[in-house]
């Protein structure tokens, strides 16, 4: 889900009220799966709520996809000897 959608003004819910689990793509993947899984039976979540938004940018996107772009990222930032990295252009976009 889109992390720019504030789930609290869209649902009307407080902070601390909702495990809110966003997933990009819209698929119920095994890792979504799995932080559902973990919420009901660890924190006791009851009610799911499910928000899927139309043409998602991310939807056709594969793993191969976005491994060539972080490749491209990775490669096109260059790092000083600092312990801190500096942030390249690239990234930031």
């Amino acid at each position: 889900m889109d992390a720019r959608m504030d789930m609290g003004l869209i649902a009307g819910i407080g902070l601390g009220e909702a495990h809110v689990i966003r997933n990009a793509g819209g698929r119920a993947s095994d890792d979504a799966i799995r932080s559902l899984v973990f919420s009901h039976k660890l924190l006791g979540t009851e009610e799911f709520f499910v928000i899927h938004h139309t043409d998602c940018g991310l939807e056709y996107v594969t793993s191969d996809d976005m491994g060539h772009m972080l490749a491209k990222v990775r490669r096109a930032c260059t790092y000083h000897r600092s312990p801190f990295p500096r942030r390249c252009a690239s990234a930031a976009a």
